[in-house]
């Protein structure tokens, strides 16, 4: 007995949920099944559209005044500016993703003759990829002994599908302690640019604080400074025999 009582309560739930909105109720009533939507993740510079169905499941014509945005960058097309009673609109925006790496979330608010405007608010957002990404972010050539040598790796990985791809125009140390070479068989292929940083080792016991300056020609970010850290181990008597023998 419990358990037909609790399958006409979720009987009754569903036809509340999907049955009613689509019932003809008095005056001009907006319906519009997904007032959001997210494309995900997106290349820069990619074109966006999306098609929003505005439907009236009123008793009389639905009229919608004004189309405002958080955006002029949004554009949109309606496919009427009336609505009869039960009968479907489409609404097509479109609008360009942009060559920032960044999150966007814009609301567009369709003004009409319903008397709820919350009705007719929709939102839309994406996440833009960077054009390119590089790694690490910082190097630490880790502790070394009198004369060691150490050698690191910067990757520069683009997108494959981006609009003019990025390319290194130059990379250099600032104080020449290490020694910077590209490695152009990967840009071609595998997207992806490497580059060498070479420390040759010194006799000298201190500190090294270097930086290495990549140059681009992407207009976002056409420069990008690696720091460089290393520092020598102390001077114990055995290690610096060890190295110097090697």
């Amino acid at each position: 007995m419990i358990s037909t009582m609790r399958t006409n309560r979720s009987v009754r739930l569903v036809l509340w949920l999907f049955v009613i909105p689509f019932q003809v109720q008095g005056g001009p009533h907006l319906f519009i099944k997904n007032q959001s939507h997210d494309f995900g993740l997106v290349a820069p510079e990619s074109p966006l559209s999306h098609t929003f169905h505005l439907r009236n499941v009123g008793d009389s014509p639905l009229v919608v005044n004004e189309i405002a945005t958080t955006c002029s960058c949004i554009s949109t097309i309606l496919g009427s500016t009336t609505v009869p009673s039960g009968a479907t609109v489409p609404l097509a925006i479109s609008l360009m993703s942009g060559n920032l790496a960044r999150s966007a979330r814009y609301q567009l608010m369709l003004r009409t003759n319903d008397p709820i405007p919350e009705r007719g608010h929709l939102e839309i957002s994406f996440q833009v990829l960077p054009q390119f990404t590089f790694s690490p972010q910082q190097i630490y050539l880790g502790d070394l002994l009198p004369c060691e040598s150490a050698k690191r790796v910067i990757r520069l990985s683009y997108l494959r599908d981006s609009i003019g791809r990025t390319q290194v125009l130059n990379a250099t140390s600032s104080n020449h302690d290490v020694q910077v070479v590209q490695d152009d068989f990967l840009q071609d292929l595998l997207n992806q640019v490497k580059i060498n940083v070479i420390f040759s080792g010194r006799k000298e016991i201190g500190p090294i604080h270097e930086k290495v300056a990549i140059t681009t020609t992407n207009n976002v970010q056409p420069s990008i400074v690696i720091p460089v850290e290393q520092r020598f181990s102390r001077d114990i008597d055995g290690e610096r025999k060890s190295a110097e023998k090697a």
